[in-house]
C-alpha cells in the first residue's frame, strides 16, 4: 500500500488510476480498490455473501471491467448494456412469468424457503432518454436492486429479461 495519499495507484478491480488510501477488495481480489468499486462491488459481496461459484463469476467479470466495458455485469460477467446485449440469453419485452411472491432481499426469500432457481432479481436498468427499464435476472444481483421475485418456473442462472417503458406511464 502507498504511504502517501497523493501517490497514484491503479484499482485492482476497474484498473482506473486513483490517489488516496484505497480499500481492501477482499474477498473479490487481493490488492487495493477505489471507493466506487468498494461501494458497488466489494461491500455488497461482503454484506450479501456469495457462494464460491458466484465469487468465481465475479472474478471472471473483472477482465471486462478493466477493459473499460462497463456494460458487463461484474457479478456474472454477462454483457448487459441494458437492452443492447448481443446474447441469446437477453430478451427485451415483458417478463414472461407470473410473479408468485416479492421479497426485499435474497436472504429474505431464502429464509422463506424459496430455492434460488425460482428467484429473479429485479434491478433498475439504465436507458437513455425519457424511457425507463428494469431487468429481471439471476438472484445474485443487488446493485440497483428493486426487489426479488419468485416464479414457479426455474431459470438457468444466465437469462435476462428487460422491460422498458416511457417515463410517466
Amino acid at each position: 500500500m502507498a504511504s502517501s495519499q497523493t501517490e497514484e495507484w491503479k484499482c485492482d478491480l476497474c484498473g482506473e488510476t486513483h490517489t488516496g488510501w484505497g480499500n481492501n477488495p477482499e474477498p473479490i481480489k487481493s490488492g487495493r480498490c477505489c471507493d466506487r468499486c468498494n461501494s458497488e462491488y466489494v461491500i455488497p459481496v461482503r454484506i450479501c455473501g456469495v457462494t464460491d461459484e458466484q465469487l468465481e463469476q465475479i472474478r471472471a467479470g473483472l477482465d471486462s471491467l478493466k477493459d473499460g466495458k462497463k456494460e458487463h455485469c461484474i457479478h456474472c460477467g454477462f454483457l448487459t448494456g441494458w437492452g443492447r446485449a448481443m446474447s441469446d440469453s437477453y430478451h427485451e419485452g415483458d417478463f414472461p412469468f407470473e410473479e408468485i411472491a416479492q421479497f426485499s432481499t435474497w436472504k429474505e426469500a431464502r429464509s422463506a424457503g424459496v430455492e434460488d432457481k425460482h428467484l429473479w432479481s429485479v434491478i433498475e436498468g439504465e436507458d437513455d432518454g425519457p424511457s425507463r427499464c428494469q431487468v429481471y435476472g439471476p438472484p445474485h444481483h443487488y446493485v440497483n436492486l428493486i426487489h426479488i421475485v419468485q416464479t414457479a418456473e426455474t431459470h438457468d442462472g444466465k437469462t435476462y429479461y428487460e422491460e422498458t417503458w416511457e417515463a410517466g406511464e
